[in-house]
């Protein structure tokens, strides 16, 4: 049994073998640029926000507004959150 173990969880053991192919499995069939884009968006619609609320200034919060809607127009949903 404690042969068992230790071929399953030694440092060159199955299991940590086994892991790592499993993580590099998800990690490669996960579509990057799409979580990329949306990390992105998210950010820029996240600075846009805080941008319109530090400020008094209706010509800045005009703009951000049009930001958004063009980001909404080129196709990117997370612009609208």
């Amino acid at each position: 049994m404690k042969r068992l173990i230790k071929i399953l969880a030694g440092t060159g053991g199955l299991t940590w073998h086994l892991v790592f192919d499993t993580l590099a499995a998800i990690l490669g069939r996960i579509a990057w640029p799409i979580i990329i884009e949306r990390l992105l968006t998210r950010l820029i619609i996240s600075f846009l926000n805080w941008l319109r609320d530090i400020t008094t200034n209706d010509v800045t919060q005009a703009t951000v507004e049009d930001i958004r809607d063009q980001l909404v127009r080129a196709r990117l949903p997370k612009a609208k959150e």
